[in-house]
């Protein structure tokens, strides 16, 4: 099985335009220190809440480095977070516990929410066989999540 993700995975690398051999190396390595499964977050801060951008897979394996990039974010005083999900192809119920996690912890004593960004077609049809989309406020983009706080 793990042949056949990495053949996989070093195929859809060559796929890709402009890729030299040291950025593939780079990636393969990249792939493997996040146990097989990519997944980047980076956080913008803003006046009134921050912008968490999730790219990749969460999954199993990366749902605790999102958990903990929400926790962070509250342990730094910032409730109110928009989840920019644009770049992200999968998603597991360990990264919607993740969610519903910081939610309930930001919500608490009336402190702010977390707001999701370009949800994918596929996560948004996830999150409705959940029953999340009551819970979590969706829009379009990145500059009306951000302004509506």
């Amino acid at each position: 099985m793990l042949i056949v993700r990495i053949m996989l995975f070093i195929c859809n690398m060559a796929i890709k335009p402009k890729k030299s051999s040291r950025d593939i190396i780079d990636s393969i390595s990249k792939y493997f220190r996040y146990g097989g499964c990519l997944m980047e977050i980076t956080v913008q801060e803003f006046k009134h809440c921050d912008l968490i951008t999730v790219k990749g897979r969460v999954d199993s394996a990366t749902a605790p480095q999102l958990a903990q990039a929400l926790e962070t974010a509250n342990e730094n005083g910032k409730y109110k977070l928009v989840m920019d999900m644009e770049k992200l192809e999968y998603m597991s119920s360990a990264g919607f516990r993740a969610l519903l996690g910081a939610q309930r912890n930001c919500k608490k004593y009336n402190r702010g929410e977390v707001v999701l960004s370009n949800v994918p077609n596929r996560i948004r049809e996830a999150l409705e066989l959940a029953g999340f989309t009551e819970l979590f406020k969706t829009f379009d983009d990145n500059l009306s999540a951000v302004g509506h706080f």
